[in-house]
């Protein structure tokens, strides 16, 4: 047996080497390609088994991120559509309240004045009473009516809320005017008498009209003005 010489790493690649010239010579004796070219034709039909697959994969990954993108967007539209309701809901919720507010005020308002229309038609019914009864029971019958309404009273708070100064002093005219009616005593012919002629002579009615188309007259004080006024022309009918 003979002894090999030389690196054995040397020795291994010279057999490869003579091994793959081998194999070469003997492929291209049987007429078949060489092995970088089967190689290569191995790869292409892996490429075409596999691209199908490949974009299989891909057309799934597209589908799956639009339908992602499409439901995120969905939502955010509803979300959205939501807020865009609550505003709507709040901005008629507020004009309801503010409807309400001045439908009570209305009612407020529209209640004051049927109450102020009442006390006027149940004084003109006394005026009216007092008229058809001359005398002392006509003028008993005008200062039973100026007490159950007040009048006096009324005009002593209605005071401080007349910034108008002619207006204020129509107020103590008519005044002093119910105050000696109060203490009137209608069996006193002559002093009845004498309180009819000042009562005629005073003619407060111009200045009252005056008042009451004064503007932003306050609206109980236009009206302590007219039942002063309809007690003060019964005193002249019924004296």
């Amino acid at each position: 047996m003979s002894q090999s010489t030389g690196n054995p790493d040397e020795r291994l690649e010279r057999l490869l080497r003579q091994w793959g010239a081998e194999e070469a010579a003997s492929e291209a004796a049987a007429g078949a390609p060489p092995f970088s070219v089967r190689q290569q034709d191995g790869r292409t039909r892996l490429l075409k088994q596999w691209l199908p697959l490949a974009a299989a994969l891909a057309f799934l990954a597209l589908s799956g991120g639009l339908y992602l993108a499409s439901t995120w967007s969905g939502r955010a539209e509803q979300f959205s559509g939501a807020s865009r309701d609550a505003e709507e809901a709040a901005r008629l919720r507020a004009q309801l309240d503010q409807a309400l507010a001045a439908q009570r005020e209305a009612e407020k308002k529209l209640a004051a004045i049927e109450a102020r229309q009442a006390a006027t038609m149940g004084l003109l019914q006394q005026v009216h009473l007092a008229a058809a009864t001359p005398g002392a029971g006509g003028i008993r019958t005008l200062q039973a009516a100026a007490r159950e309404n007040r009048l006096l009273t009324r005009g002593a708070e209605l005071r401080g809320r007349i910034p108008n100064q002619a207006i204020r002093r129509l107020l103590d005219t008519q005044e002093a005017l119910l105050t000696q009616l109060d203490l009137l005593d209608p069996a006193n012919q002559s002093e009845l008498e004498s309180f009819a002629r000042l009562v005629r002579s005073s003619d407060l009615g111009p200045q009252i009209d005056e008042a009451l188309r004064a503007s932003g007259a306050d609206p109980a004080v236009a009206q302590w003005l007219i039942e002063t006024q309809l007690i003060l022309s019964g005193v002249k009918r019924a004296g």
